[in-house]
């Protein structure tokens, strides 16, 4: 039996988000590193996540991100293919 191929993307996960931070302030930061297929805060917890269609993006997002100023906070950002 022959294995499907899975598309590749991968997913970037935001933390120490500001309570000011909304979902379109991160999908507009994120779509600067390439295609976003999704983006969500949640606000209660402080976190969001953004899904890139390649997998290059998102490790270009990582980098560029991580420790970034953004509504007053540094924000944490890590990267894991899904």
């Amino acid at each position: 039996m022959r294995r499907r191929s899975s598309p590749m993307f991968a997913r970037i996960q935001l933390s120490n988000l500001s309570p000011r931070t909304s979902d379109e302030k991160v999908r507009r930061l994120a779509s600067d590193f390439g295609q976003v297929l999704d983006s969500r805060v949640d606000r209660d917890r402080a976190t969001g996540s953004v899904v890139y269609g390649d997998l290059r993006d998102a490790a270009a997002a990582v980098a560029a991100l991580n420790g970034r100023e953004l509504d007053g906070n540094r924000v944490v950002v890590t990267g894991t293919a899904d």
